[in-house]
């Protein structure tokens, strides 16, 4: 990202930060401080090398846990089968 399209675009989430509080006087360097960081965190994670998935490799997602509750009905209802 070049330095004026990261200037231009914390300007604008800084104005809208600035509209979204009412609009106060004074808290200028607040709002533009606080855009400057999530312009940066979001142009981070942009930059983050995605590893390529090969052809007819299979994808693995990680998924939460079942709760406890979950699986002991689970095994209930199959063991009534």
């Amino acid at each position: 990202m070049r330095n004026i399209d990261a200037t231009d675009l914390i300007r604008r989430r800084a104005y809208q930060i600035w509209e979204c509080e009412g609009p106060p006087h004074g808290r200028h360097v607040v709002h533009w401080l606080l855009a400057e960081s999530e312009i940066r965190e979001l142009s981070n994670i942009a930059q983050e090398p995605v590893p390529p998935v090969k052809r007819g490799e299979k994808t693995t997602r990680k998924t939460a846990p079942a709760s406890k509750s979950a699986s002991k009905s689970s095994r209930r209802q199959t063991s009534r089968a």
